[in-house]
């Protein structure tokens, strides 16, 4: 309960959303939904909010359609009328989202003050809702709604591959430590040969890609970060490859590779596939914290979800003990030393300040230290966690 209390005092301001934009975003949402809705009507669909007669309208079309649901409904896209029905369905869960939910709770100050659950998730990891403003995007236009004060600035400041350098702690895998080292350089870049061996020798053949042909290195290094952050949610090549539009061969051969290059950390992740499953070695599924993975009856039905669940328990769970430690660290630096400025969101490993201009670099700063000493005092120094600060007076502007 302290802690609960504490985080809540922490965020107690509320998030600040630029009401006008909220508002043009929904107009034209609207007219995109309306846009859809002629076409469905036009491909025999007239009532595309009822499940009831979407659902018979298309097992006239294939008899194998046996729902509804976005899951089931993505193995038919090519059918022209299961198409267009995802598309407005995005579009509606959108303006849900980002639009209506934001205008019920926003004052008129554009300020919403929603749930943040220190709880909320079995990993460790915080939740959010009414409205739940941790899960928003990489999308600019999405995040440019939330906005500083007036005549302020929003500092964000978050760690740096914080659940892949808990990982190489925890396995102790020396390669995957070394390409954390003072000197590697950027993660993803420094393991582009270890994932696309045929492409690139050596780091720096793909600085010299990057130069020559940046859009195609831009989309060579998101495959890989991508298939790194599926891991990291016990996804498999089949969820990875359909979530980055590539073929299952082609993310399994990325993760075959990444799995080469490190391979004591491939074997980690092997032995906590196999703790998740065998309550004997449960305790090896603890987080730095002392949070134990509680995982439900084993059957036949869920033995691999349990063991995907394991996978990203111990990354997801031990890096948000650094960020909620860094966090609450920051929120007494800025009682003592800025008065003015506060916490407006937290996001896993991601903290937002809203703060005066003229101190955001120094806040800034500040804020980098508090998260990097917590990755210190959690792991120490084998891999040293790294955050980088960066303003602007709409959150889409720092992503």
């Amino acid at each position: 309960m302290a802690q609960e209390m504490r985080f809540y005092k922490t965020l107690k301001h509320g998030v600040r959303v630029d009401l006008d934009a909220v508002n043009d975003l929904r107009d034209r949402l609207l007219e995109e939904e309306a846009g859809y809705e002629k076409q469905l009507a036009a491909l025999g669909i007239e009532n595309p909010r009822s499940p009831v007669k979407i659902k018979a309208f298309l097992q006239t079309l294939d008899k194998k359609i046996k729902g509804t649901d976005e899951k089931t409904l993505l193995k038919f896209r090519h059918l022209p009328q299961v198409d267009v029905l995802l598309k407005y369905r995005k579009v509606m869960k959108q303006r849900g989202t980002y639009c209506d939910s934001y205008i019920k709770r926003a004052d008129d100050d554009g300020v919403i003050h929603p749930t943040f659950n220190v709880h909320g998730t079995g990993s460790g990891r915080t939740s959010g809702s009414n409205p739940n403003v941790q899960n928003v995007p990489r999308v600019t236009e999405l995040r440019n709604l939330f906005i500083a004060r007036p005549n302020r600035v929003l500092v964000s400041t978050d760690l740096a591959q914080a659940e892949l350098r808990a990982q190489a702690v925890l396995s102790m895998d020396p390669d995957l430590i070394a390409a954390f080292g003072p000197d590697a350089g950027d993660f993803f870049d420094h393991s582009m040969p270890a994932a696309f061996p045929d492409k690139f020798k050596e780091s720096g053949d793909f600085k010299i890609l990057k130069a020559e042909a940046p859009a195609v290195a831009k989309d060579l290094r998101a495959k890989l970060k991508g298939t790194i952050y599926g891991l990291n949610f016990g996804r498999g090549a089949a969820a990875i490859g359909e979530a980055l539009e590539m073929s299952q061969d082609e993310a399994q051969a990325i993760i075959d590779n990444f799995f080469n290059a490190y391979p004591v950390w491939a074997e980690w992740r092997t032995k906590v596939m196999e703790a998740a499953v065998d309550p004997e070695k449960r305790d090896f599924l603890t987080t730095v914290h002392g949070l134990t993975f509680d995982a439900e009856v084993i059957t036949a039905a869920n033995y691999d979800s349990v063991q995907r669940s394991a996978l990203s328990f111990l990354p997801q769970g031990n890096a948000a003990n650094v960020a909620l430690n860094g966090m609450c660290e920051i929120n007494k630096r800025l009682k003592a030393d800025f008065p003015t400025a506060h916490i407006t969101n937290f996001i896993h490993d991601d903290v937002n300040v809203d703060c005066e201009k003229d101190e955001a670099d120094a806040i800034g700063q500040m804020m980098k230290e508090c998260l990097e000493r917590a990755g210190q005092e959690l792991f120490g120094d084998v891999v040293l966690f790294a955050a980088e600060p960066d303003s602007g007076t709409k959150w889409g502007e720092i992503m």
